[in-house]
């Protein structure tokens, strides 16, 4: 019992390093990317990095999900409660995606038809570039850009 337990614990540890959230501002906006495994262990990083960039009032969010390979039903809850929250803050939100992994789970629960999906970053830049300038945007041109890897948000690398 007690080697499963920790079996257990060594497995969510491991899969809960297999995603990477980096947050990029760009004038018009914030892109945050994830990359790896959205699954009950790692949404919550995923989760809070979003809560901290709806928070600071970006004017808009492309969620880049083309490099995540598993998305689980703590994924897609996680989905579905970020197209709250931006809602409730008047942040328009897109999602990047192109990979079966991503949309085809999406379709089959029913919740793509409630997003704003586009086929690569660039398209929603422009998208977001549209968008009515808000008085008050700090937002840098480009390029500032912080990686915040596992599930520690708080760990930050500026490349």
């Amino acid at each position: 019992m007690a080697d499963d337990l920790a079996r257990a614990a060594e497995t969510l540890s491991t899969r809960t390093e297999l995603v990477t959230v980096g947050v990029e501002h760009h004038r018009d906006g914030v892109i945050v990317h994830v990359a790896g495994e959205v699954d009950m262990a790692s949404a919550p990083a995923v989760s809070q990095t979003f809560d901290r960039v709806i928070s600071a009032d970006p004017g808009a969010v492309v969620l880049d999900l083309t490099q995540v390979d598993f998305l689980s039903s703590s994924g897609l809850q996680m989905l579905t409660d970020m197209r709250q929250d931006a809602s409730t803050n008047h942040v328009p939100l897109w999602l990047v995606a192109q990979g079966r992994a991503v949309l085809r789970p999406m379709e089959i629960t029913g919740i793509l038809d409630g997003f704003s999906v586009l086929p690569s970053v660039a398209a929603a830049l422009a998208t977001v570039a549209d968008i009515p300038a808000q008085v008050g945007d700090t937002w840098p041109e480009s390029g500032d850009r912080e990686t915040l890897s596992g599930t520690n948000p708080e760990s930050k690398v500026r490349p």
